[in-house]
């Protein structure tokens, strides 16, 4: 708690982060929440955004977040030591469907907040990432929201963070303004309302949406 809180306030030192929510103040409370899906990954000082999130939050978040982490990331030694620091429940996974992702899964307990990255890789500044391939959401997303069933889920839609940092800088540049917005959704009311087809199958169906609803709600920086 006291890292987040730390960070939350030299954040507001040296950042203005505007915060909005797509629909009215009243869903502002973070007390239920289950999943947070993090959307527009463009860089590895995303946890600036905790400058977004209450300190009533925090305090629940800093001992129950769980995290899947590139493993090449986790592996740095500056940095994936920085990230375990602040999350004590990251999990190490390949890029890779395999052994790594089921046993991130397996690891989710009923008190955990699950955050995951749902693009699974971050934005260059060309717009698309390291491989040259189009950003999107991945099938990941869809398997945690399956397992989790129900509970309340907030979507935040990054603004972007390349004016600060973008992949492959070192030094973050001060004195910027961050922008972020959340939506947060009843799990299986949304699970319920994806217009799932023997064509357009449950996990596509959440990667669509996922995609429109970015392209909506994503704040101008």
């Amino acid at each position: 708690m006291a890292l987040f809180s730390a960070i939350k306030v030299v954040v507001g030192i040296f950042y203005k982060t505007e915060v909005s929510w797509v629909e009215s103040k009243e869903e502002q409370n973070w007390d239920d929440v289950r999943m947070i899906v993090f959307l527009n990954h463009t860089s590895l000082f995303e946890f600036l955004f905790l400058s977004a999130v209450p300190f009533s939050a925090l305090m629940r978040m800093a001992s129950n977040i769980t995290l899947p982490f590139a493993d090449n990331t986790a592996n740095r030694p500056v940095t994936g030591r920085f990230f375990k620091i602040l999350v004590p429940k990251l999990i190490s996974i390949t890029r890779k469907r395999d052994e790594s992702w089921d046993h991130f899964m397996h690891q989710i307990s009923d008190e955990d907040i699950v955050l995951i990255f749902a693009e699974g890789r971050m934005m260059r500044k060309g717009g698309l990432d390291k491989n040259g391939q189009p950003m999107s959401a991945r099938g990941g997303v869809a398997d945690l929201m399956n397992m989790l069933e129900k509970g309340k889920v907030v979507i935040a839609y990054s603004g972007g963070l390349h004016h600060v940092q973008a992949p492959g800088e070192k030094i973050p540049r001060v004195f910027k303004k961050i922008a972020i917005r959340f939506e947060k959704l009843e799990l299986s009311e949304y699970m319920k309302g994806l217009p799932i087809s023997d064509e357009l199958p449950f996990k596509k169906a959440v990667r669509q949406d996922l995609d429109r609803r970015l392209m909506w709600h994503k704040p101008k920086v």
